[in-house]
């Protein structure tokens, strides 16, 4: 495997397997001439929604660094090889309304900063660096919304948030002048070390047949 880190968001990827980041959504992928060379912004022409997660892409890798002893590798990451996607936020109003943000298991923390792992780029009423977070459990395969350090407050189905607050589909998170829409894609139906260990059992009873 031949491990690169992409340019944009610095994650890292197998590019044997892709020709880009699979963590980046499209639209936040500069095309290769333009790399180092000119502003992102500029550099779009649209928003163009990112694939479906059954195809080569999966969630934002939050800067994960599998080769840095330094920096913590969720669980489907350190057994999958990947940080794979467990959801979305979409934008349903704001600045970026139409866009989406995929989402990875523990930490995903929401911000103006490209660092972020839900990187909101047009609304500046939202803090650069965590202004909150939304938190996948692998464990309970329950999501949360946590507030983070940002000043202005952040409404869950216009109910402040103070405290951890439990996540259902459909659920609509607000911030500053952004509204998100939660959309789950692992739970109690599908989780990926559950379909992991599924596979697994599969192969071994394959080959001792």
């Amino acid at each position: 495997m031949a491990t690169v880190q992409c340019e944009r968001k610095k994650h890292f990827f197998d590019d044997t397997k892709y020709d880009r980041c699979p963590y980046c959504p499209v639209d936040d992928v500069a095309p290769p001439d333009l790399k180092g060379t000119q502003d992102l912004k500029s550099a779009r022409s649209g928003s163009t929604p990112t694939e479906p997660a059954f195809q080569s892409t999966a969630a934002a890798g939050g800067g994960r660094n599998p080769g840095n002893p330094g920096v913590t590798i969720s669980v489907p990451r350190k057994s999958m090889g990947i940080d794979p996607v467990v959801g979305w936020l979409v934008c349903i109003a704001g600045p970026d309304k139409g866009r989406d943000y995929r989402l990875h298991s523990d930490r995903n923390k929401i911000g103006r900063s490209p660092n972020m792992d839900v990187f909101i780029e047009g609304d500046d009423t939202i803090s650069r660096e965590n202004h909150a977070q939304l938190v996948y459990s692998a464990r309970s395969k329950t999501f949360s919304v946590v507030p983070g350090d940002g000043r202005n407050l952040i409404y869950l189905n216009d109910a402040d948030v103070f405290t951890p607050q439990p996540l259902n589909p459909y659920d609509v998170i607000e911030l500053g002048q952004t509204k998100l829409m939660f959309i789950p894609f692992c739970g109690e139906r599908f989780d990926w070390a559950a379909e992991d260990a599924k596979q697994k059992a599969e192969a071994a009873a394959k080959s001792g047949s």
